[in-house]
């Protein structure tokens, strides 16, 4: 989870910051609202939290994928060569 909520720095480093290097590599640039008070992310934060505390729970998916493990099994992701 990176920034949740507009402050001054979001507001300085994607505002200003980041809208510059893209307008001086003449890339289109757009910012995506941070969840700031909708009151679906604490309910997902909470959820998260008791899915780790139940260990009997069965974690939610997007879509018709398994949700993935919290941790990576060691060699899951050999290196490209």
């Amino acid at each position: 989870i990176g920034f949740v909520s507009d402050h001054m720095e979001v507001i300085q480093d994607l505002d200003t910051v980041a809208s510059q290097v893209a307008q001086d590599f003449k890339l289109a640039f757009r910012r995506a609202s941070t969840v700031g008070s909708n009151s679906r992310f604490p309910q997902m934060v909470a959820s998260l939290v008791a899915e780790r505390i139940d260990p009997t729970s069965q974690p939610l998916s997007i879509g018709t994928a398994p949700p993935l493990p919290d941790f990576c099994p060691k060699d899951c992701c050999p290196r490209s060569r």
